[in-house]
């Protein structure tokens, strides 16, 4: 779970890599690019479940974190 923030990483990644985060009913809230690591405050996030959108081009994987 995450509270204040948020901490997106891409381990062996040297390209831009772009991330949206989503909410429970797939409304885009935040977007951004990542190279090796990025912060992202949640503070203004409602408690609940989000969906993290990793895309590089080539790759889309999603990732499910949950905001207290």
């Amino acid at each position: 779970p995450i509270s204040n923030e948020l901490i997106i990483e891409t381990a062996n990644n040297p390209e831009n890599v772009s991330f949206d985060i989503l909410n429970a009913v797939g409304q885009k809230i935040y977007s951004g690019f990542v190279t090796d690591k990025t912060i992202v405050s949640t503070t203004d996030f409602a408690p609940g479940v989000y969906i993290i959108r990793l895309a590089n081009g080539k790759e889309i994987e999603f990732r499910k974190v949950v905001k207290e």
